[in-house]
């Protein structure tokens, strides 16, 4: 549903801590979820999840991490996180972590 200034709310960029989530909603690597402000891998992992809980609930009882990958693409790099619902479904999420990849102890 579009605010007053016409752009649909999911479309604004989301800040959870120092991380700055924008792009698309992580279905696929064309829609992948940007992730700006963060120092390091470390921090760039701790808000993933953060983002998932923020959109998805709480880790744990509301989904579990089934498998998590690196992907590669085009100079890109991407992390992919598959999850599992309650019911059993699994979805996937594409971030582009390409700010921060191999970044450590920032």
């Amino acid at each position: 549903m579009p605010d007053d200034d016409g752009r649909d709310a999911r479309q604004r960029p989301l800040r959870i801590g120092a991380a700055t989530f924008g792009g698309g909603d992580g279905s696929s690597v064309e829609d992948a979820i940007t992730i700006s402000g963060i120092a390091d891998n470390v921090q760039g992992v701790g808000a993933e999840y953060a983002y998932l809980e923020q959109l998805l609930g709480p880790r744990g009882s509301r989904w579990n991490v089934k498998q998590q990958r690196l992907m590669a693409r085009e100079e890109r790099y991407y992390d992919v996180l598959s999850v599992v619902l309650p019911d059993g479904m699994q979805r996937e999420f594409f971030f582009d972590i390409t700010e921060f990849f191999g970044k450590m102890g920032g």
